[in-house]
C-alpha cells in the first residue's frame, strides 16, 4: 500500500536533510585534509561530495514540486527545476542573491578564476545556472570510474559557496510553505563537536 502524498512529502525532505548531511560529513573531510596529503584526500572523496551534494540538491527540489502537488521524476537537475512553480523561483531567485549568496561574500571565487585563466570573467551564479551546471554530475559520479579521466576533469569544476547557498535557500523556502517540517532539519552541530573535540552530537551546542 503507497504513502498518502504528505507523508511522502515529509519523507523526501527527511530523505533530502540526511543526505545533506552524509555531503557535508564528506565536505569536512576534504577541507580538513593536511596539505601534503590534500590533493590524494580531495581526489578519493571529492568524487562521492559531488554525488551526495547533487542528489541532495535533487531531493529538495522535489520536496518542492511534492508540496506544489507534482509528482518528480529522474535525476536532472535541470528538467527538474524547469517544473518548480513560475511564483516558487522567483522567490527563491531572490532569496539565494540577496542572502543565501551576496557578492561581496562571493568574490573570492571570480579571483580563483583567474589565477588558471588571466581572462576569465566571473559571472554570479543564480539557482537556474547551478542546476543547469551541475545538472548530469550525480549520473557521472555514481559511476565516475566508467570515464575517461579528460572527461573527469571536465566535471571536476565546483563552485562550492554557490551550492551551500543552493542548499540553504531551497530548504527556507521549504520551511517557508511547511512549517512544521521544521522538527526534520538536521542542524550541522556534529560538526562543530567534531572542532571542539568534543564526542559527535546532532544536539551539540558547545560549551
Amino acid at each position: 500500500m503507497s504513502k498518502n502524498p504528505e507523508s511522502t512529502t515529509k519523507g523526501n525532505f527527511q530523505h533530502a536533510e540526511r543526505t545533506l548531511q552524509s555531503a557535508w560529513a564528506l565536505r569536512h573531510i576534504c577541507h580538513r585534509w593536511k596539505p601534503s596529503e590534500k590533493i590524494d584526500g580531495m581526489l578519493t572523496f571529492q568524487p562521492m561530495y559531488y554525488v551526495l551534494s547533487t542528489f541532495a540538491l535533487e531531493l529538495y527540489i522535489k520536496t518542492i514540486l511534492r508540496i506544489s502537488n507534482t509528482k518528480p521524476h529522474g535525476h536532472q537537475l535541470e528538467e527538474l527545476w524547469t517544473a518548480v512553480p513560475a511564483k516558487d523561483k522567483r522567490l527563491m531567485e531572490e532569496l539565494f542573491l540577496s542572502t543565501s549568496l551576496p557578492a561581496t561574500k562571493h568574490q573570492i571565487n571570480g579571483q580563483l578564476d583567474k589565477l588558471f585563466n588571466p581572462n576569465a570573467q566571473y559571472v554570479q551564479p543564480t539557482l537556474a545556472s547551478i542546476f543547469e551546471k551541475y545538472d548530469n554530475y550525480f549520473k557521472f559520479w555514481r559511476y565516475g570510474f566508467e570515464h575517461e579521466q579528460k572527461d573527469q576533469a571536465q566535471y571536476f569544476g565546483f563552485d562550492d559557496r554557490a551550492v551551500q547557498a543552493a542548499f540553504i535557500t531551497l530548504r527556507i523556502h521549504i520551511l517557508k510553505l511547511r512549517p512544521s517540517y521544521d522538527e526534520f532539519v538536521i542542524l550541522d552541530n556534529w560538526l562543530q563537536a567534531m572542532r571542539d573535540g568534543a564526542p559527535l552530537s546532532l544536539n551539540y551546542q558547545g560549551e
